[in-house]
Order: structure tokens, then sequence, then C-alpha cells
């Protein structure tokens, strides 16, 4: 397979979809090998919020965070910038 770049330096591959991700290495010699990425794990649920008679922004009955889920993000965080 032939991939030719276009004026903005972007070469397509019929094979890959948009969103895949690739290692890039450049030989000396000027080859250049594209490795295929393991798409990156979303573990974050996504809850929509829901708007209450008086205008107010409320998680679904059932639906929020428990308060270890709130506390155990909270220290994540924490301690990422701590150190």
């Amino acid at each position: 397979m032939t991939a030719v770049a276009d004026n903005k330096k972007r070469v397509t591959i019929r094979t890959a979809k948009p969103g895949d991700r690739f290692d890039v290495q450049v030989a000396q010699n000027g080859k250049v090998i594209l490795t295929p990425l393991a798409p990156a794990e979303k573990n974050v649920p996504v809850v929509k919020m829901i708007r209450t008679k008086e205008g107010f922004l409320m998680f679904p009955p059932g639906k929020g965070p428990s308060r270890a889920a709130i506390r155990a993000a909270i220290r994540e965080d924490r301690d990422k910038w701590q150190s």
C-alpha cells in the first residue's frame, strides 16, 4: 500500500478508523514505522443531570456518586498534584 502526503503533511491510511492511535518511529534512513496502540479505556460513567422545578441541576435519584467514591477521587487528585 502506498500513501501520499497532502500539502498539510497529512497521510491517510485506508484501514485506519477515526480516533485510531499509532506510535510513530522514524529510523535514521527515513523509514517511518507506525504501530497501532490499544484504545484508551474509559472507566468514567456518564450520568445526565436533571433540572428540578426550582431550576437546580441534580443527579437522578440513585444515580449519584457515593461518598466513598467522591472521597477516593479527591484523595487521588490531591495525591497526584502533591508529588
